[in-house]
């Protein structure tokens, strides 16, 4: 899993638009449904 992650971020993006994906996901609060489905 590891590997292929950072086969990921070396592939095709760098860090930098890795972590604005993040950012990003964090705002969409699509973390905290995957962790806490109430729905």
């Amino acid at each position: 899993q590891v590997i292929e992650f950072e086969l990921l971020i070396s592939d095709r993006r760098p860090l930098q638009d890795l972590e604005q994906v993040f950012e990003d996901m964090k705002q969409r609060r699509v973390i905290k449904v995957a962790i806490h489905p109430h729905r």
